[in-house]
């Protein structure tokens, strides 16, 4: 197909191609059609754009720029749409995380036989009293099924299971992310667990269980899942009391030009560093310089 076309002097990049033949409607492993099938199918989404009042440019609907990278402008209104497909994913990853079932159990719920179909896909959700819109969970169903009708395990756990968060990696990309939230908005650690506690409407008990933490960190806008929202919580209630008081907070939630001992203390784990290492980097292991002995 693309030699075709770059023998009628038309350039177009791979990914652009696979993005066309997505928006029609064709399967990566489906049947063969014909280059008037293919044609037809276009004309016949363009005339569609228009109907429903989009615009489209006849003099760019017809191919797409090597240069511009740009899809056809007449699908662009759909692939905006498939922008928010990640977004809605990750509520719907969230929304499995809290029911606390594995995902196995949650697809034995959703589904009729042996694979899930999109309407079974529909009425799960309304059975969790979701508030994701029908038309964006039949959007992700048509995404994680690549367009099928059904959808296997293996589709399912692959698109919507969720990650837990551990080690030292995550726990220093976390607390750096909660200090520049922090830091942006000219709080400090004091005032900045204040602002958790009114989110979760807990400033006469000054602590936090982990339904308020969750609740500080939406509130407060912070983009964590609820794994990472989980796993943060951990890393705050360092006693395993399942609360967080200032006192926790501010061993970890701190101004990092009042403690660079925590700040360096964190580098050190991240990066797996050794006392070895420490002593070599900053030119202290004299023993094992060579020795100048005086010359005779």
């Amino acid at each position: 197909m693309l030699k075709v076309l770059k023998q009628s002097n038309i350039f177009v990049e791979i990914v652009n191609v696979k993005q066309l033949l997505q928006e029609l409607g064709f399967s990566f492993n489906g049947p063969a059609c014909s280059f008037l099938d293919l044609f037809a199918k276009i004309k016949a989404t363009l005339q569609g754009f228009e109907q429903n009042g989009l615009e489209v440019d006849s003099r760019h609907a017809s191919h797409v720029s090597a240069y511009s990278g740009q899809p056809p402008v007449g699908l662009k209104a759909n692939l905006q749409t498939h922008n928010s497909i990640p977004q809605i994913i990750a509520q719907i990853k969230n929304l499995f995380y809290a029911s606390r079932k594995r995902i196995d159990e949650i697809f034995k719920e959703a589904k009729l036989g042996q694979y899930l179909d999109e309407n079974s896909f529909v009425d799960y959700f309304k059975q969790l009293n979701s508030d994701i819109a029908s038309d964006d969970i039949k959007l992700v169903f048509n995404h994680a099924a690549g367009g099928r009708n059904r959808m296997s395990f293996e589709q399912f756990e692959r698109s919507f299971k969720w990650e837990v968060p551990s080690g030292a990696h995550f726990e220093t990309d976390a607390l750096r992310r909660l200090r520049e939230w922090m830091f942006k908005r000219g709080l400090s650690s004091e005032t900045s667990f204040e602002q958790f506690l009114k989110h979760a409407g807990k400033i006469k008990e000054q602590r936090l269980n982990q339904l308020d933490f969750h609740k500080g960190i939406v509130g407060s806008g912070l983009e964590f899942s609820a794994p990472e929202i989980d796993a943060l919580f951990a890393v705050l209630d360092s006693d395993h009391a399942g609360e967080v008081t200032l006192d926790k907070w501010k061993v970890r939630v701190y101004e990092d030009s009042q403690n660079p001992l925590q700040l360096l203390r964190e580098v050190i784990r991240e990066n797996g560093l050794t006392s070895d290492d420490l002593l070599d980097k900053m030119h202290l292991r004299v023993w094992d310089e060579d020795l100048e002995y005086p010359g005779f």
